[in-house]
């Protein structure tokens, strides 16, 4: 609880902040659109990436507003924890996009291109990658529902299959995160997505069976 409280500030305030620093360290003009082939076709003003950073913040504030108001029940609970989840998930991804975005228009004004050489699939596998590795953290935090987290009906079945897969599955999905960060600089850049696409069906599969031993331990008597 504690720890999703702090994100739903940290995370967004670090999404402005970093787009503080983008402003300031793009020129006027930066890509704002690539094509199929990882090719720009379309360029607009750095100012959008002001805007970006401001809407996480707005999602926070008004989350913050409507749990004031909110009654204790938990049906109200449920709600305010898909509110914080989708809150934190948006600026999350936002922030990772605002990352990739700022990288792609330094290489492409030629500010960066002398300090880093990533490919567009090794950005895509590192996109993946820390997606992974954040949901991984936040699972183990997150209370039964419909909506989030590691979901079969073994793992839904009652709160302690529940919490014991995704205190797991959090860890596996840590670890595959890691894994295919890791890859993304180590294999070859034509199969890059193939090895990310079977990592995480290894790890989906790892999953289930995690969900399977909660239900084996914990839910088969019931």
């Amino acid at each position: 609880m504690k720890l999703r409280k702090l994100l739903i500030w940290i995370v967004p305030i670090l999404t402005f902040i970093v787009s503080a620093i983008g402003y300031i360290m793009l020129p006027d003009k930066i890509p704002t659109h690539f094509n199929f082939n990882g090719c720009i076709d379309s360029w607009g003003s750095k100012n959008f990436l002001l805007i970006i950073g401001v809407v996480p913040l707005v999602l926070s504030f008004i989350v913050y507003l409507a749990k004031r108001n909110k009654l204790n029940s938990s049906k109200d609970a449920n709600v305010e924890l898909v509110f914080h989840f989708s809150t934190i998930v948006v600026s999350f991804v936002l922030l990772v996009v605002q990352l990739v975005w700022i990288y792609l228009s330094l290489v492409e004004t030629n500010t960066m291109n002398k300090i880093l050489n990533i490919t567009h699939s090794q950005l895509v596998n590192i996109f993946t990658s820390i997606i992974l590795i954040f949901l991984g953290l936040l699972m183990p935090f997150c209370t039964k529902n419909r909506i989030i987290g590691f979901r079969t009906s073994w793992s839904m079945k009652n709160s302690c299959t529940w919490e014991y897969s995704q205190k797991n599955c959090g860890i596996i999905f840590v670890i595959t995160g890691v894994v295919i960060l890791i890859l993304s600089f180590i294999v070859t850049d034509s199969l890059l997505l193939a090895t990310m696409l079977i990592t995480i069906f290894c790890m989906s599969i790892l999953c289930i069976i995690i969900t399977k031993m909660a239900y084996n331990k914990y839910g088969k008597n019931e």
